[in-house]
């Protein structure tokens, strides 16, 4: 069979699309049809619904790779048309590069942009808590260990505003101190407020107000808690919407089946598996969502226990992760892998967690397809119930305390 690539400069237009597929046409003379794309922020979308629904096949160049191209091409000559020219014949020279176009019905496509929208809060809530954080280290560095728990509890944020204000500290002595941080937290600890108030009076004797304005810090202080608390506040808003656009999506629910697979988790697995039948089998679903590890060969040596590819959806791996971690404690199947991970191999409890994703990911993939209910089972395949499956893995799958101990003690020392 003959290949054609065909280049064409066009805008996004129903005009210039139909110039361009009216020439594709007529250089295939009846054949199949291959559209390729770099996903360059969204401008990809539009082609996509115009060629899907002309019945061609639509790739996008997967955002790594169409990286390592461009930084490839900077040595040498790049233009668009060198870059239009090699990706169209990247479908017939390295087709991993190359992942096909699907396009959403109305409903996955509402839960997909509820997600988008729920990663980008969660991400902003993240950076300005790591903003918090590295005020906390810098201006009271005593409070290194402390700080990343008071960050992330929502009660202690009010008196968060107001703790880099180390004159303010000095000025409340310790007993109105107390008084002022438990009836705004009443959770803490009189020995962390104690530590937290000695800390404050130490680290104001480091800085000289000559050169440092606690007023500004403050402030600083409050308007990061407050992005924290508008990001937060959206997280938990689009995940109710989420939740309930799930259940519109998928009426029968079965992944909730699972151990450990709630809504959320659900909802994330059928925004980005779906359609599942793009997907031979479950091999090319783990190494879709990246959760193989690399491979490295040269000759007749071979690399194994390296990193995970991370190739998929970061926000896919890290719901599978949480539900992992969750599954784990109920399912015997994940709870042999986790156990055989941390005894057997010596692996510390994040590596064992994401074996027990990957592990996880297969009966997501299998219900997906099956629309079954999901069974629990012991490590040899053979049907359990609920209580029969804790009590084993209270018993013969268990890790160990000693174990533990040992593992984060390696870790740490290392």
């Amino acid at each position: 069979m003959q290949r054609q690539v065909l280049s064409r400069q066009v805008a996004s237009t129903a005009a210039d699309l139909e110039h361009l597929l009216a020439a594709a046409r007529r250089h295939s003379r009846g054949g199949e049809i291959h559209v390729v794309m770099e996903a360059t922020g969204m401008a990809w979308l539009v082609p996509t619904e115009f060629f899907r629904s002309a019945e061609c096949r639509v790739y996008r160049v997967k955002a790594d790779k169409a990286a390592d191209f461009r930084r490839y091409l900077s040595k040498h000559t790049k233009t668009d048309e060198v870059d239009a020219a090699s990706m169209a014949r990247m479908r017939f020279v390295e087709p991993d590069a190359l992942e096909e176009v699907h396009l959403r019905d109305r409903n996955r496509f509402a839960l997909k942009q509820l997600i988008k929208q729920r990663e980008d809060f969660l991400e902003d809530a993240v950076r300005y808590k790591n903003r918090l954080k590295d005020l906390l280290d810098a201006y009271i560095p005593g409070l290194s260990g402390l700080s990343n728990r008071l960050v992330e509890k929502r009660k202690f944020r009010s008196v968060l505003e107001k703790l880099l204000n180390l004159p303010w500290v000095q000025t409340m002595g310790r007993k109105r101190f107390h008084r002022y941080v438990g009836r705004r937290d009443a959770d803490l600890k009189e020995g962390d407020i104690d530590r937290i108030y000695d800390v404050c009076i130490d680290s104001l004797a480091l800085h000289d107000e000559a050169h440092v304005d606690f007023d500004v810090l403050q402030g600083q202080t409050i308007n990061y808690a407050e992005a924290v608390a508008f990001a937060e506040a959206k997280v938990d808003e689009l995940t109710q919407k989420i939740e309930a656009a799930y259940r519109i999506t998928d009426t029968d629910q079965v992944l909730k089946s699972i151990p450990g697979v709630g809504k959320l988790t659900a909802a994330y697995a059928e925004t980005y598996l779906a359609p599942i039948e793009r997907f031979p089998d479950e091999k090319s679903v783990d190494s879709w969502a990246g959760v193989i590890p690399l491979t490295s060969a040269s000759g007749q040596v071979q690399r194994k226990g390296l990193r995970m590819s991370k190739a998929g959806p970061p926000a896919l791996r890290r719901v599978l992760y949480l539900a992992a971690d969750v599954a784990r404690r109920d399912d015997p199947q994940l709870a042999a892998v986790y156990r055989r991970e941390m005894v057997d191999k010596g692996n510390p409890h994040t590596k064992a967690v994401v074996a027990c994703m990957r592990r996880l990911l297969h009966p997501i993939v299998r219900l997906m397809r099956d629309r079954k209910l999901y069974e629990l089972r012991d490590p040899e395949g053979d049907p359990v119930d609920k209580h029969t499956a804790r009590q084993m893995i209270s018993t013969e799958l268990h890790v160990p305390p000693e174990i533990r101990r040992r593992l984060t003690q390696r870790r740490e020392a290392s």
